[in-house]
């Protein structure tokens, strides 16, 4: 987790969550359809 600035105005970054596989994520983007999500995916690969 990378974290930037202090409470009450911190960002948290996850590099991973937990029950959430990257597989999971590349098969949603693509089921989806949407334009923003099929060109994540093609920048994913």
């Amino acid at each position: 987790m990378l974290r930037i600035g202090f409470p009450p105005v911190r960002l948290e970054i996850l590099s991973k969550i937990s029950g959430v596989e990257f597989e999971d994520i590349k098969r949603n983007k693509k089921a989806s359809g949407r334009h923003k999500d099929l060109n994540d995916l093609e920048n994913l690969r």
